[in-house]
């Protein structure tokens, strides 16, 4: 089945990880999260897949930035622990940009904005994916999408 989405406004936003589909990870209170809540992972007990992606938002050809706001509690079995982020289309066949983060770089008590640059070829709608890699827990706040600044 092809879902449309006829009559959507186009073009960036914000989007809340625990507004978003996942397919590991649960909703969890988090005051330091922009909407008080997050989605985290657990390392050592959620598998290794998508904890954020959607929300398949058309966008208009052009340069952007994606901001996945995220922060690494600090448990885990010692390893540094990594996740994918990817901003993608074609239903997520065709990845536009990606960036893989370690997680002990976002052991602050602060959400840490980690930046894809990606560019969109065509109109298209975008799925915004976190992919967690394991080794520590983790939290998805929000993501942010807005135009790259003209060079």
């Amino acid at each position: 089945m092809v879902v449309s989405f006829a009559g959507q406004t186009t073009g960036p936003g914000v989007w809340e990880a625990e507004d978003l589909f996942r397919q590991t990870g649960e909703v969890v209170d988090d005051p330091l999260a922009s909407g008080g809540q997050a989605v985290g992972v657990t390392a050592g007990f959620h598998p290794h897949i998508y904890l954020q992606h959607g929300p398949y938002q058309t966008m208009e050809p052009g340069s952007y930035i994606a901001r996945f706001f995220l922060r690494s509690p600090g448990g885990g079995r010692g390893a540094p622990g990594r996740a994918l982020l990817e901003v993608a289309t074609d239903m997520g066949r065709r990845v536009l940009g990606k960036r893989e983060v370690a997680l002990d770089k976002l052991s602050g008590r602060e959400y840490v904005p980690v930046e894809v640059a990606f560019t969109v070829p065509f109109r298209c709608e975008l799925d915004l994916r976190v992919r967690y890699l394991g080794g520590r827990d983790l939290l998805a706040d929000r993501v942010e999408v807005q135009a790259a600044p003209r060079p």
